[in-house]
């Protein structure tokens, strides 16, 4: 899990110095601890933020919840395993910039986020926090 002292080496956000950078950024947010409504809305907000800023993002969140959302109404099931989605995640973790974590209370219960933050760490790519 994301410890106080992960989120301290990590900067915050500085969206004129992130909008420099060509290609997307890995949006990592907390999602099995939150009801699901409130971990879209939080994925959502964030994304919107860095978009309006010319800073090009990608969420896992509202990505693999619009598949989801389209499986169930299309009453079809993808099948697909926790280890499936991690391997798809990890897919564009590899192709993406860097990582911008969002910094909320849930972050630091957050296992998913912190195997997102080992990852980042281990490749050396630039990571950024954004609170709300």
């Amino acid at each position: 899990m994301l410890t106080k002292q992960d989120f301290e080496d990590v900067k915050e956000v500085n969206f004129s110095l992130l909008s420099c950078y060509e290609g997307f950024w890995y949006v990592a947010t907390p999602f099995a601890n939150l009801p699901r409504k409130e971990a879209m809305n939080i994925a959502a907000y964030t994304v919107f933020n860095l978009l309006k800023n010319n800073i090009f993002a990608w969420s896992p969140i509202l990505h693999t919840s619009a598949i989801d959302d389209h499986c169930v109404f299309k009453n079809v099931n993808l099948d697909w395993s926790h280890s499936d989605y991690l391997k798809y995640d990890s897919s564009l973790m590899s192709k993406s910039v860097g990582a911008i974590f969002v910094n909320t209370k849930a972050s630091r219960n957050s296992t998913g986020m912190f195997a997102e933050y080992q990852y980042f760490k281990q490749v050396n790519k630039p990571m950024f926090k954004y609170t709300i």
